[in-house]
């Protein structure tokens, strides 16, 4: 690779630099080859964890309703970029839209800690029963050099019905609501 050594309107001077190459090798350990399919995807950290929060009580939700969940990844040894985007399939009755995630990097004294933070806001369109899928993100442990899983259970809701008062102010609210646009 050659990097400029002077640099003018007029003319370049360029230096080339020669390296040694660097040779190195990397093995999947004999567990991940044993335990995951090919298409598995796991990362290698020294610790990972994932937990959820919703900004509602899930027992309270009627159609008409949205509801975020955040879900936070943590991992020691990695890099934001590399933790993996949460997503799932449509759910009939409760479409979802994922906003954009939030990476966070902390690095001290060389322990990487990385954050990804994972927004999904569902709207509820309908009475009756829905589960929201569980999520499972294999992870290789460095220290105990072992395969572990990191999980969120499978999150099952019961959605409740308006009442015709309610059903009436819906009703309302739209049309003052489409009244207003056309003044």
């Amino acid at each position: 690779r050659s990097t400029p050594l002077y640099s003018s309107a007029a003319s370049d001077v360029y230096k080339r630099q020669l390296t040694n190459p660097i040779v190195f090798s990397a093995l999947v350990p004999k567990q991940l080859q044993n335990s995951l399919d090919e298409n598995s995807q796991w990362w290698a950290a020294n610790h990972l964890a994932i937990k959820q929060a919703w900004d509602k009580d899930l027992t309270q939700l009627l159609p008409g309703d949205a509801v975020t969940r955040t879900i936070t990844i943590e991992a020691d040894g990695l890099l934001a970029m590399m933790l993996p985007e949460i997503n799932h399939n449509t759910i009939h009755g409760l479409p979802h839209y994922l906003s954009t995630p939030e990476l966070i990097d902390n690095n001290n004294r060389g322990n990487k800690l990385a954050t990804r933070i994972q927004k999904f806001t569902y709207i509820v369109e309908q009475q009756g029963k829905v589960v929201i899928p569980k999520i499972k993100l294999a992870w290789w442990d460095n220290n105990a050099q072992t395969l572990k899983h990191a999980q969120l259970d499978s999150q099952p809701i019961a959605i409740g019905s308006l009442t015709v008062g309610q059903q009436f102010d819906v009703v309302k609210q739209i049309h003052t609501t489409q009244l207003s646009s056309f003044s």
